[in-house]
């Protein structure tokens, strides 16, 4: 198992990491582990191959019906009003 050091923690730092550990019921320690390893897993740097850390999830796939509907819909957004521009 690996040891890590930490130097010069900030004062204001450390009695958060404290005040949380403390609040969950659980060593400083093993809370820093936990931050560690979750800011990890949102790393594109440890993605794993083929994964994606992209919205393409969230945006869903949209057909040419959807695209017309979405460009009917949103049309009215091209149309500058001159007088709110002087």
């Amino acid at each position: 198992m690996t040891a890590l050091i930490i130097r010069d923690l900030n004062d204001n730092l450390g009695a958060a990491l404290k005040r949380e550990a403390k609040k969950r019921a659980t060593s400083v320690n093993k809370l820093v582990q936990q931050y560690i390893a979750a800011g990890l897993q949102q790393s594109s740097a440890v993605a794993k191959p083929g994964q994606r850390n992209d919205l393409a999830a969230f945006a869903g796939r949209w057909n040419s019906k959807d695209l017309r509907e979405f460009n009917a819909a949103t049309t009215s957004f091209n149309q500058i009003e001159a007088d709110l521009w002087r």
